[in-house]
């Protein structure tokens, strides 16, 4: 018995689709492209940086600061709107949000002084 090919299809399509617009939002994959990338941090590099980062701000802080970084992505439309909607939902403080984005500026830099040898 053949089992007809669109109902498959939508159903990958159905699970696929939410998946793949939370790895977009992934805080590692927004470090690596928004930040590794742009940066030209070797992958190395980027791995030790980013574990720099772990080390010195909370989960929910650390995705929050990705979330913030992608907002304001210029390589990206698409990403900069998701991380702003996933912004808007998570109910952080525009203070919080300065503090955040400050401190994270801040760490980035001294993460890669500390990686970049």
């Amino acid at each position: 018995m053949r089992t007809p090919i669109l109902p498959v299809l939508l159903l990958v399509v159905a699970v696929a689709g939410p998946a793949r617009a939370q790895d977009t939002l992934d805080p590692r994959r927004i470090f690596g492209s928004e930040i590794c990338e742009v940066d030209g941090l070797t992958p190395a590099q980027c791995d030790c940086a980013w574990k720099f980062l772990q080390g010195r701000l909370k989960e929910r802080e650390l995705r929050v600061a990705m979330l913030l970084t992608a907002a304001s992505s210029e390589s990206s439309a698409d990403l900069a709107r998701k991380a702003g909607q996933a912004l808007d939902a998570s109910n952080v403080s525009d203070r919080r949000r300065d503090e955040l984005q400050s401190e994270t500026s801040a760490l980035t830099v001294e993460a890669e002084d500390a990686c970049v040898q």
